[in-house]
Order: C-alpha cells, then structure tokens, then sequence
C-alpha cells in the first residue's frame, strides 16, 4: 500500500493518521480463504461474518475448495450462510478443482483483468470483486466509493454532517487520492 504518498498528497488525511496511525493489516496468502470470507460477509458486519465462517470452517474442518465441496448444502445452511452465497462459493470451489479458475494467477494479473474474472460469478458484485482485489491481492488501483465504512470515514475526514453521496466519494476521490485507491480505503475503514 501506498500510505506515505497519499497522506503526503492530502492534509486532511495526514491529519487523521497523525490522530490514528496506519491500518495495522498484514496480508495472508489466503486466496481461496480470503474469497470465501469476501463472500460470506457480502452485506454483514464484521462480527456476523466472521462467525458464520468459523462455523462453517469448524463444520467442514478445513479452508480448502476441497473441503468445501465436500460438506452438504444443509450443513452449510445451518452455519448461517445463505442458499446464493453457498451457490457461488460451491461455484467457485468447482471451477477451481477443475482447473477453470487459478486464483494463484490472478494474483500477478491487472486490476481489470481481476475484476472481470471474478464479476462473473452470480453472487459476486462489483464490492466483492474489488473487495477482494484489494484486501487479499493488494491491488491499489481500486476505491470502494460505495462502501458504507468508506463513506463514513470520507464523513469524518471531510468534516461533513451526513453520509456522503457515492458521486461526492468519486469526486474527493478523483481530487485529492487518485491513484491511491487502495491505502485510501484502507484508512478510511481504520480511521472510522
């Protein structure tokens, strides 16, 4: 992440991580994981995803596709994951164990090329595919303009009264962080 050069680029930011520091995030080699748990916590908060996936890995014993496929639809129901979010993850893990998707390519692919391989799996939107780019690939060339966590902290940052509009995110985006996407997300969630 570009850190350093966005707060040098932005006061207002710079402000902020004087007050806060930076996202203290080590990234994991969790490819095939690291989508799972972008899935399962596709419109939850942090604490019910991250439940419902130590449920389901609990119940499947393993973070593989291969354990995954392994586990009945019912029991991953009962983990609290939803009939769409099981599909697409029961997708993926197919596509996967039968050499159609290589998420360890993806990882020295462009941002474009990424998002179009990922955005093509019905379960997967336009938040997941970059969600995943940028939290377990790193990829710096995306902003989350629609991210109710990103917008709070544009709210904060930008010392205004209400929840800014996506418009008003790109705008302040294409101002004052572009092309630090990424580390500008980043601090936004840390800085909220």
């Amino acid at each position: 992440m570009n850190y350093d050069k966005l707060i040098n680029k932005c006061d207002k930011l710079n402000h902020f991580y004087k007050l806060y520091g930076f996202p203290k995030h080590t990234p994991k080699n969790e490819k095939f994981s690291g989508l799972i748990k972008t899935i399962t916590g596709q419109l939850l908060s942090s604490t019910v995803a991250q439940k419902i996936y130590e449920r389901a890995i609990n119940t499947i014993q393993g973070e593989t596709e291969t354990h995954w496929l392994n586990v009945t639809f019912n029991d991953l129901r009962k983990c609290g994951l939803s009939k769409a979010k099981i599909n697409t993850i029961t997708n993926i893990a197919n596509d996967i164990n039968n050499n159609k998707l290589n998420l360890q390519w993806l990882v020295n692919q462009d941002s474009k090329i990424i998002y179009d391989t990922l955005i093509k799996y019905k379960g997967i939107g336009d938040w997941s595919a970059k969600g995943y780019a940028l939290m377990q690939l790193q990829k710096e060339d995306f902003f989350l303009f629609e991210d109710l966590g990103v917008k709070d902290g544009v709210k904060l940052v930008m010392n205004l009264n209400d929840r800014p509009s996506f418009k008003y995110c790109q705008d302040i985006y294409n101002k004052f962080w572009y092309p630090y996407g990424g580390s500008a997300t980043r601090l936004l969630w840390h800085f909220k």
